[in-house]
């Protein structure tokens, strides 16, 4: 009966050196997808083409976010609008701004050139891997010393 029961007070904790182990397989985990989408963005950039294109609109959604629609020169000649993925509080783009395209693929699938849509995914991967990191291994000397002193 004695394996069916909780344990819930407080001071109650696994092994530091198993919760160690699996934050640093996450922490390492975290690092390795924030490179692979590092160089995932850095290959975007320099194999499609970039094109300049115009800020001709914003729209303000119903919760108050604004979204740029852009105009830019395709390939061919042509001339198309979009409207860009990344919205904001505060309006970041007014309309006669210009502005960077990047072309995706075969078919030049439009996206702005901007920080956050190019490299946002990787950054927040690096700063997750970065703070875990860090308050791991924190956490464990502390825990370390305070076994310690418990001697």
């Amino acid at each position: 009966m004695r394996l069916l029961q909780w344990n819930w007070s407080w001071n109650w904790n696994p092994r530091p050196k198993t919760h160690f182990a699996i934050v640093l397989t996450v922490t390492l985990l975290a690092t390795i997808l924030s490179i692979v989408a590092f160089l995932y963005s850095y290959r975007q950039i320099t194999q499609n083409p970039i094109v300049e294109g115009i800020v001709v609109k914003s729209v303000t959604g119903g919760d108050d976010m604004q979204t740029p629609i852009i105009e830019y020169s395709s390939p061919t000649n042509d001339r198309k609008r979009f409207k860009s993925k990344l919205r904001s509080n505060r309006q970041l783009y007014f309309v006669g701004d210009r502005v960077e395209v990047i072309l995706i693929g075969s078919d030049y699938k439009p996206k702005l050139k901007s920080f956050l849509s190019v490299y946002g995914l990787s950054a927040f991967l690096a700063l997750f891997a970065s703070i875990s990191a860090v308050s791991t291994t924190v956490i464990y000397n502390s825990r370390i010393k305070s076994r310690e002193r418990n001697k």
